[in-house]
């Protein structure tokens, strides 16, 4: 081995230390959030009040503590995918680094989101108390707990049934147990998490096996990815996982598996049903009607099995639409804004014409983006693009564990705007991470998130507009 190779090789350990080292001090974050500390006055155990002691020195600093934290994340991961020596880096050290990544963040506690606690008592209300959790709440026929009480308890399931049965079968092996449950559920995301990895890797391998290393570490390696899918646990792990699965057996000739995939990833939560279009779409491109049929077959017998399970009672569908009229920090919520305040229309009509027209965009760009879909690697790209335009246009609100979902597409096939696009939306928890900014419901706040969100994205595109026509004017130039 030569020294420039020890050097790669050196600065490859250092740059997963790096992360170690974050994931640590976002740890000791949490454990000196009021939450935690809550629960160790009714706790009198020795140990936890020693880690406790600990993590109270950042008493008073913790939102400074979280962003430079993270923002040490973002540095190390823009440094490492611009930086590193791909063809010298192997797939089993990307993959060992992700493994214990992932050991660091299944144990951290809920902190900005506890949805996780959400999954296990509507999962209880299903495998413990036998109630469909589309008609029921916890609250109605159990004891919350001591702890997270409002999280999940007043509110039927607005997940998809693939996550509500996983949260389910999780809550069974958990015995009631509340903290065993989210354990499960935890390790779950995880698995899914590495999931996802190796079906990068699978993909890239049969498309483009010379950017399969790079491709693994802009996923595996994505800060937004570990905090909010393994750190915090959404289950956006469990949909990326089975969309992954479903397009790495349509890249193979599986189409019909691959779509079913798709399917059930868009039954876990709702937003995969976008590129369930553009699958069929190639199948009838090619003339596959066979498998077009079959396909629309099996999908019918999974969604029918979905209905009779859950929804044959039209109010268990009332929360996952009621989802949709909850706006912050988007363009909905800020074109209802403009139109209540100089329209003088109320803000529901206001939000209903906003919407309606961002749809209509959303539908264009949709046909757009679908015509360019002829074969399996323009599937990804398009399907790509998409969901950033879901996303990022679309979104009712722009939390951060939904901007995960354009992650992995992009490690597979991008276009530096894509790549760039999707590197500013794991820097973007810089700006929502203090928890007075981000759960500051005020028009001023709200107004600041969503400028500061669309400028740096109108910003990008600039750019990269600019960077496309220097070639032609340099060639104009000469030229002449």
């Amino acid at each position: 081995m030569n020294r420039a190779s020890k050097t790669h090789d050196s600065a490859f350990v250092w740059l997963g230390l790096v992360y170690v080292a974050c994931i640590v001090v976002i740890h000791l974050y949490v454990l000196a959030g009021p939450t935690f500390q809550a629960q160790l006055r009714m706790r009198p155990e020795k140990p936890l009040h020693a880690l406790a002691n600990v993590a109270a020195l950042l008493h008073g600093q913790t939102p400074l503590i979280l962003i430079a934290s993270y923002w040490g994340l973002c540095v190390a991961y823009i440094w490492g995918f611009s930086r590193l020596r791909y063809d010298a880096v192997s797939r089993r050290a990307l993959f060992l680094w992700a493994i214990l990544f992932a050991i660091l963040l299944v144990p951290l506690l809920p902190h900005f989101s506890s949805d996780i606690i959400a999954y296990v008592r509507q999962g209880q209300v299903l495998a413990v108390y036998h109630s469909n959790p589309y008609l029921h709440t916890p609250a109605e026929i159990a004891d919350p707990g001591l702890i997270y009480r409002s999280a999940g308890s007043y509110w039927v399931s607005p997940y998809g049934p693939v996550a509500t049965v996983l949260s389910a079968a999780a809550a069974e092996l958990g015995a009631r147990s509340l903290v065993l449950t989210a354990g499960i559920l935890k390790l779950l995301m995880g698995a899914c998490y590495l999931l996802s990895g190796w079906m990068v890797a699978k993909i890239l391998d049969y498309l483009d096996p010379n950017a399969t290393e790079r491709g693994l570490f802009f996923f595996l390696w994505n800060p937004l990815v570990l905090l909010e899918l393994v750190g915090q646990g959404h289950n956006e792990a469990i949909m990326i996982g089975l969309m992954m699965v479903g397009f790495y057996l349509i890249v193979r000739q599986k189409q019909t598996s691959g779509f079913l995939f798709l399917l059930l990833s868009a039954l876990t939560k709702v937003t995969t049903l976008v590129v369930l279009p553009l699958e069929a779409w190639l199948m009838l491109r090619r003339r596959a009607y066979r498998t077009f049929k079959q396909t629309t077959l099996f999908s019918f017998l999974v969604v029918f099995a979905c209905w009779l399970l859950f929804f044959r009672d039209p109010r268990s569908f009332s929360e996952l639409s009621a989802v949709s009229q909850d706006a912050y920090c988007s363009l909905t919520w800020l074109g209802s804004e403009l139109l209540s305040v100089w329209g003088g229309l109320s803000t529901d009509e206001a939000r209903r014409v906003v919407q309606k027209i961002i749809l209509l965009l959303f539908a264009l760009f949709f046909f757009w983006r679908m015509r360019k879909v002829s074969s399996e690697r323009e599937l990804i790209v398009e399907s790509s693009w998409v969901f950033i335009f879901l996303l990022v246009v679309v979104a009712n609100k722009i939390n951060c564990w939904y901007l995960t979902l354009a992650v992995p597409l992009v490690a597979v096939l991008s276009t530096p705007l894509s790549r760039s696009i999707v590197i500013f939306l794991t820097t973007w928890p810089l700006a929502c991470y203090s928890r007075q900014f981000t759960y500051d419901q005020s028009l001023w706040a709200n107004l600041a998130r969503t400028s500061l969100f669309y400028g740096v994205l109108f910003a990008i595109l600039l750019w990269h507009s600019r960077a496309q026509d220097l070639p032609k004017i340099r060639s104009g130039t000469s030229s002449g």
